[in-house]
């Protein structure tokens, strides 16, 4: 998906959204607040995976830690670029895989 996203992120957005896809990486960023969010920065390509989590979720997510590796199911999005270019993925409904 990520190399997807390298070359063509408008397209990525139609070919995956509403598909369930799995990611794995280390975590950056948790937000607790609603939505769960986890944020996984991709370098050096200026871009970032922003998972958010249903509230069903807050148990598992609540033990996660910055830096942890994990893997969890979502539903792709969309895609945005920010003020100095930087792409965000957006992912949906994510559930951590036990």
């Amino acid at each position: 998906m990520l190399n997807d996203y390298r070359q063509n992120p408008a397209e990525c957005d139609l070919k995956y959204k509403d598909k369930l896809v799995l990611i794995t990486g280390k975590i950056d960023s948790l937000f607790i607040e609603s939505p769960l969010t986890i944020i996984f920065p991709i370098e050096p390509d200026r871009k970032a995976v922003i998972a958010n989590f249903q509230e069903s979720q807050r148990d598992k997510f609540t033990k996660l830690k910055q830096g942890q590796e994990v893997s969890f199911l979502c539903f792709g999005n969309k895609s945005y670029r920010d003020e100095k270019g930087d792409v965000y993925i957006n992912l949906l409904a994510c559930k951590i895989k036990d």
